[in-house]
């Protein structure tokens, strides 16, 4: 698998520009050599395309083609594994240390190289998913206590305002009820202007 870390783009920038100014590195790294022997070697092989799923569409498929349509999905999920630990490092990362335009690079980078790393400790297959979902639970964590820390300060206002507000109203009530009943006269008064 081939990852490539572009330089940071300022503004609305499609990632199909990005895509074409970077056209290069991408040829060089879809160029390989053994793609004659790899699993689903088929006629028009040569051709990279960028595919959408529609599931199969033809008649029952053979015992051999479903064996082999499942080793490749098996090597997918090796694929789709490795970018959902690459986006958990990454949520982690950009919300512990705010990124600005100077650090985005060396963040992300950091964060590439922590992947790569658990990826040779700790395989993406299905089957070895414990040490994978122990580091799941354990980042899930930080990123509520760091969501919980960034709340608490809130409600701690909010709580104080309310009593704030709650000794307000009831100073207001307190005095509006000790002139009523010192005058009388004053509370019909109110009534009529009402």
């Amino acid at each position: 698998m081939a990852s490539r870390l572009t330089e940071l783009y300022i503004g609305s920038v499609s990632d199909k520009s990005i895509f074409d100014e970077n056209i290069d590195s991408h040829l060089v790294n879809l160029a390989s050599t053994g793609e004659m022997t790899l699993e689903d070697s088929e006629p028009g092989m040569e051709q990279k395309a960028v595919l959408a799923d529609k599931g199969y569409q033809s008649g029952i498929l053979t015992f051999a083609e479903q064996a082999k349509n499942d080793r490749i999905a098996s090597d997918r999920i090796i694929v789709e594994n490795y970018f959902g630990w690459l986006k958990t490092v990454w949520a982690t990362c950009s919300d512990t240390y705010r990124c600005s335009r100077k650090s985005y690079d060396i963040v992300f980078q950091a964060c590439l190289a922590l992947t790569n790393v658990h990826v040779r400790l700790h395989p993406l297959r299905a089957e070895d998913g414990d040490a994978n979902a122990q580091y799941i639970n354990r980042l899930n964590a930080i990123g509520a206590k760091i969501i919980k820390t960034k709340s608490a300060p809130g409600k701690a206002y909010k709580s104080k305002r309310k009593v704030r507000l709650s000794m307000v109203l009831a100073s207001e009530n307190t005095f509006l009820v000790i002139c009523l009943e010192a005058t009388p006269n004053l509370a019909l008064t109110m009534k009529r202007e009402q």
